[in-house]
């Protein structure tokens, strides 16, 4: 399952569950628990 995530300078990153680094983790904690970043499944 692959997502593309608005990322922080307005493009898109395309972030497979195999394929995610802790910066994706870290911006998506940053977010909020009961948060969802744009998020389109692929």
């Amino acid at each position: 399952m692959c997502f593309q995530v608005a990322s922080k300078r307005g493009g898109y990153l395309k972030k497979c569950d195999l394929c995610v680094d802790a910066d994706f983790m870290l911006w998506w904690l940053m977010l909020g628990i009961n948060t969802r970043p744009t998020a389109q499944n692929i």
